[in-house]
């Protein structure tokens, strides 16, 4: 059962600093219960702004002109810190999406941030990533940034904040300069005239399946051959009815709740609409007896959908 957490901080990271947001503070709900985490401070326009400028200044300042080797150096410190908080990171992660420990536990591996790949261009980047992606995913986006001597400002989701501001406790505790790394949530979607690039931390594709294909892990959607339509329907069918929902800190647990209720609704309206149109319901579709942000594993079929 997930209860009310001390949250990491309620203040946001800005040019090294923590302060209180300008924004307010909002109730970080655990989406495995609809029970409080914690409370998060909200970054307001000026907290972004002094964000940005920080970014801005070491960019063409001293992160920008220290030596690539030294810029390595702080961030090999960097990836020592989460390999040393993996696990708590992982934790943080699966509390406030309600992602299955098990499923993040085998997408963080930080042994591949040892190697950055940095090119030469430099700028203020802000990262905005969604609430599936686990703190090392943003890591890894990030780091071949900060490797080229960019800086970045990084706006993690209301809905799961925990785990990006753990890493600004990181950032701190490795002594990268103040503002080459600034963590900033907010309800307003990042934007600024003095950030360069905005990089989405997200991935959702959709894999095309053909009679060869072994089978993978479908995130979004699937395109599937007419020629083994039968067979992947009744694998995914067997696979939905073979999930097992419920606490993400349980290792048994293979799917999670969505991240909010409004998601949840989303959903379900996706169902009934595709219903409506002509899609045949095969397995699941609607809301498990159970608290949480959950809908049961669902199967349509679209022999005829308009």
């Amino acid at each position: 059962m997930a209860t009310r957490v001390t949250p990491l901080t309620t203040e946001v990271f800005v040019a090294g600093e923590w302060r209180a947001g300008q924004g307010g503070t909002i109730v970080d709900v655990s989406p495995a219960t609809e029970r409080p985490l914690a409370d998060i401070a909200v970054a307001g326009p000026r907290d972004v702004d002094d964000a940005v400028a920080a970014a801005r200044s070491q960019v063409d300042g001293e992160w920008g002109r220290m030596p690539v080797g030294d810029r390595i150096w702080f961030l090999e410190h960097l990836v020592d810190l989460v390999e040393r908080d993996a696990s708590l990171l992982t934790r943080l992660a699966a509390l406030d999406t309600g992602t299955p420990i098990a499923r993040l536990s085998a997408m963080d591996n930080p042994v591949v941030l040892r190697h950055p790949r940095a090119g030469t261009r430099r700028e203020v980047v802000g990262a905005v990533h969604g609430s599936a992606a686990p703190a090392l995913v943003t890591v890894r986006r990030i780091a071949p940034a900060l490797a080229a001597g960019s800086a970045v400002v990084v706006q993690p989701p209301m809905d799961a904040p925990l785990p990006a501001l753990h890493l600004a406790w990181l950032v701190e505790e490795a002594g990268l300069p103040p503002g080459v790394v600034n963590v900033v949530p907010s309800v307003d979607r990042l934007g600024h005239p003095g950030i360069d690039r905005v990089e989405e931390i997200a991935a959702a594709p959709a894999p095309i399946v053909h009679s060869a294909a072994p089978g993978e892990l479908f995130t979004h959607g699937v395109l599937v051959h007419r020629s083994c339509r039968a067979d992947v329907l009744d694998e995914l069918v067997a696979a939905a009815d073979a999930q097992v929902l419920g606490d993400p800190l349980d290792p048994r647990t293979t799917m999670g709740p969505l991240i909010n209720a409004t998601q949840r609704e989303e959903v379900l309206n996706y169902v009934a609409e595709a219903r409506k149109q002509g899609a045949r319901l095969v397995t699941g579709g609607g809301r498990p007896d159970r608290p949480g942000y959950f809908v049961e594993p669902t199967v349509l079929a679209c022999e005829r959908c308009r």
